[in-house]
């Protein structure tokens, strides 16, 4: 709900808000060992590479990773308000899957593509707020995980033009 909530602000408090909200899950990421790939407007880019697909406390290490941004919204509400701004909704997604990385001439930062991200950004548009999504490559890999709730949206669209489904995760 960025957008929204900026469009009342000053350029200078936007800036506020984004760097606190940006800062604040780049470093769930660094602490969970990924890798932050690039911000995009107010969204977040970020990674595991060379993840092993079996190797179980991996892949709950990029799960834990994704529920602890969620489970931290309280946390950044009242960082937001100690600078008297509003409270951030925001989704969480991710996919598992090969990407492209391509390294700028320009820039010491490298960015990904591909068809993985391409589905990330997708499913998170149908992600409800404050909440995770996964994509079917992820969720066949973590469907035996008993301590988690895989809950199947049903978007027949989505199945049906792109080819897979998505689940919401919780404890």
């Amino acid at each position: 709900n960025s957008t929204k909530i900026s469009d009342k602000l000053s350029d200078e408090s936007i800036a506020k808000m984004y760097e606190i909200f940006l800062n604040f899950m780049a470093k769930i990421v660094i602490d969970h060992n990924g890798e932050v790939v690039k911000n995009i407007g107010d969204a977040l880019m970020f990674r595991f590479p060379n993840v092993d697909s079996n190797d179980v406390s991996g892949m709950k290490n990029i799960l834990e990773c994704c529920l602890i941004m969620i489970d931290s919204h309280d946390e950044l509400k009242k960082q937001l308000e100690a600078e008297n701004m509003s409270e951030l909704d925001y989704k969480v997604s991710a996919t598992y899957g090969s990407v492209k990385v391509a390294e700028s001439t320009t820039s010491n930062i490298s960015d990904i593509f591909g068809p993985t991200v391409n589905r990330c950004f997708k499913i998170n548009s149908l992600c409800p707020v404050n909440s995770l999504v996964i994509g079917t490559n992820l969720y066949e890999i973590l469907k035996d995980f008993t301590e988690y709730e895989f809950i199947q949206f049903c978007s027949i669209e989505l199945k049906q033009e792109y080819g897979y489904s998505i689940f919401e995760v919780k404890r």
